[in-house]
């Protein structure tokens, strides 16, 4: 069949005008442009009817109905995705603040595993009154209230505000002495400290009143009796290291010592009504007479004549006219009692003294002379004292803060510098040199970050959350006047190196990276310590049961930190614990009966329990009935908490809107001292 201009329509109807020529064209090669141009003229009238055909049946365009309902749509579509994708970018973000937040718990936890020398004993909410030296431990206290108080600064929930004080930090003063005007000293930097920078007390001229830096040794032993101060060890030297105390009387007493000593002493009393409250006292040794001495040995040790005994002592017995003497022990020749308590009528000399006794004269020798003294020093028990809760005592060597300049003597230390810097340094006496001692102090501010980092060779650090608020930063209403580092230091970010305390300067820092260059003077494969404060508040706070508890038996208040009521018989697998320890995870060791009849009492090891809240009281309720009051609870954790503003739900702060919202994170590990 040939190809003529009908057949091409029939055959190449489906292609469109531009391939219908593409196919014809080669099939009229050769002929006359007439014909050419006739052909060509046919398929443009057909494609023009074809198209005014489609035109006019609506096949080839869209209405405005159409077209409107394809907007609505689509507006619909980007609606969705405006609302869907923000949150989802939102729920990215705050994943990766919570994984940040669990990395950092984790930190702190693993720093302290390879620091179970200096853990502390605990970390609480308390303060010491610098007048009456009763310690106030804030049992309200709940870890997971993260809204801030009204009578707090906005941008600091409760939590984190208040929990601020470590209780016995382990620090060894080490052996690297340097002269100090004339006088051999150990130097100690501040930075030693696990938490920083310090609290100071700016409304005393003395800058650790009222104990916002508190040293002491380790603590001393408690002895049965008063037989200890007689018999000493089997050398015959005299253990300086033990005391006893009267829990009755509310009196303490302890061995001669042949240099001065004060003492820190801790302990729990109860009152007439049952009320439960807790003392914190420095004794001075030459103030107090707190200690015993020992009777020269027969016959001229003791001597009375005329109803008048004279007692020499062995050693300088530091005793004043007037004061409370206990003798005991001692011998006589002819059979009279010298011993008894008695009041001092005279001392002649620093190792006799007098006292009235009415009996035939007599000699004798060997025994002690104490004078053990009321736990409140000078002054008088208080009037509703009923007795101390026994075993509630803690009685530590106190060493004497002598202010600036270099230590008189062992036992005592100086401060050069200001508490609250991290550059400062502790002086100690050359003859303290390789002692272990216990501190007490304040932290300032949680919020204040503190890593230590090793810069690569470059010289440059990378802290962990960036951006660093640097000088000026507002981030109204949760923080629209951030505090510096230390008040009224320009630096908002302070570098301090750690082997021996001086502060790094001219360093420069990115804060918006968190990338620091400490400069010229920095060292690559040093330690450096790194405090600053994140845009976002982080906050690294360590949570530690105490790590004793001390057992008051009966139907009393609300015990501190380190106390847990034994609540029988009202309720005898009950104990409870101050509110500050909820969460925190505790060993009960303890006996009980197996059953009906039972005369041997089975001993319960190492039952843990984690401190929960029934009824706004912290308790732990034990598996069996205690046989009776001897029961043993051990702190067992610690706790890392992580603390941060995300954003959160839009809430009223400081009677403005806020959308943010304080958000956790916590690591629990069973750490204790080795």
């Amino acid at each position: 069949m040939g190809y003529s201009a009908d057949n091409m329509m029939k055959r190449d109807a489906g292609f469109a005008p531009a391939a219908r020529a593409r196919l014809i064209a080669p099939q009229f090669r050769g002929r006359s442009r007439g014909g050419s141009r006739q052909v060509l003229r046919n398929w443009r009238s057909r494609d023009a009817a074809l198209v005014r055909r489609s035109s006019i049946k609506g096949e080839g365009a869209f209405t405005l109905v159409e077209v409107l309902v394809a907007l609505v749509v689509l507006l619909i579509g980007a609606y969705v995705a405006l609302r869907i994708f923000p949150s989802g970018f939102a729920a990215i973000e705050r994943a990766r603040q919570e994984s940040l937040a669990a990395r950092l718990a984790d930190q702190e936890i693993q720093r302290w595993q390879l620091a179970l020398g200096s853990l502390p004993e605990a970390i609480v909410w308390a303060y010491t009154d610098p007048t009456t030296g009763e310690l106030t431990y804030r049992t309200q206290y709940d870890s997971e209230e993260i809204l801030p108080n009204a009578g707090n600064p906005n941008w600091e929930p409760n939590s984190v505000y208040r929990p601020r004080t470590v209780l016995g930090e382990v620090l060894a003063i080490g052996d690297v002495t340097v002269d100090a005007g004339g006088v051999s000293v150990i130097r100690v930097p501040l930075c030693r400290l696990r938490f920083g920078p310090l609290e100071p007390l700016y409304d005393a001229p003395n800058p650790l009143n009222g104990d916002p830096l508190f040293i002491y040794t380790t603590e001393y032993e408690r002895a049965d009796q008063p037989a200890f101060l007689v018999h000493g060890n089997e050398s015959g030297a005299k253990d300086w290291g033990r005391y006893y105390i009267d829990y009755d009387a509310g009196t303490i007493s302890f061995d001669y010592a042949p240099y001065e000593r004060r003492f820190r002493v801790e302990f729990a009393y109860l009152t007439a009504t049952g009320e439960h409250k807790e003392l914190r006292y420095e004794m001075s040794e030459v103030a107090s007479m707190i200690y015993a001495t020992v009777v020269a040995p027969s016959p001229g040790g003791a001597a009375r004549v005329g109803n008048v005994v004279t007692i020499t002592t062995t050693n300088s017995h530091g005793f004043a006219v007037g004061q409370s003497v206990i003798v005991s022990g001692v011998i006589s020749v002819g059979g009279t009692d010298f011993n008894g308590t008695f009041t001092i009528a005279s001392v002649p000399t620093p190792t006799t003294f007098t006292y009235a006794q009415n009996d035939a004269d007599d000699t004798g020798g060997g025994g002690t002379a104490e004078s053990p003294i009321s736990l409140w020093g000078a002054a008088a028990p208080p009037a509703d004292f009923r007795a101390v809760v026994p075993l509630s005592e803690r009685v530590h060597q106190a060493f004497v803060y002598d202010g600036a300049g270099a230590p008189t003597g062992p036992g005592h230390f100086t401060l050069s510098g200001n508490i609250d810097q991290p550059d400062s340094y502790l002086l100690f006496h050359s003859i303290d040199a390789g002692r272990t001692v216990n501190l007490d102090y304040r932290v300032r501010d949680w919020q204040i970050l503190l890593e230590e980092r090793v810069p690569d060779d470059t010289l440059q650090v990378q802290v962990t959350v960036p951006p660093i608020k640097p000088a000026g930063y507002t981030n109204p209403p949760r923080q629209p006047n951030p505090d510096r580092v230390i008040s009224g230091d320009p630096e908002m970010v302070i570098i301090v190196d750690t082997q021996d305390g001086t502060r790094v300067a001219n360093f420069t820092v990115d804060y918006g990276t968190g990338r620091i260059f400490l400069g010229p003077s920095a060292q690559a494969g040093k330690t450096y310590r790194i405090y600053y404060r994140s845009e976002q508040d982080w906050t690294i706070q360590p949570l530690k049961a105490a790590a004793d508890y001390a057992i008051i038996v009966g139907d009393t208040a609300e015990p501190g930190y380190r106390f847990a009521v034994w609540r029988e018989p009202t309720d005898l697998r009950m104990l409870e614990f101050g509110r500050c320890e909820v969460a925190k995870s505790v060993v009960a060791n303890y006996y009980t009966y197996t059953g009906p009849g039972d005369t041997n009492p089975e001993l319960i090891a190492g039952e843990l329990h984690q401190i929960g809240l029934e009824s706004g009281h912290a308790v732990v309720r034990l598996a069996q009935d205690p046989a009776w009051g001897d029961i043993r609870v051990r702190g067992a954790s610690m706790t890392a908490r992580v603390l941060w503003a995300g954003r959160g739900s839009v809430r009223a702060v400081g009677g403005e809107l806020s959308p943010e919202s304080w958000r956790q994170v916590a690591v629990e590990s069973f750490l204790r001292r080795p």
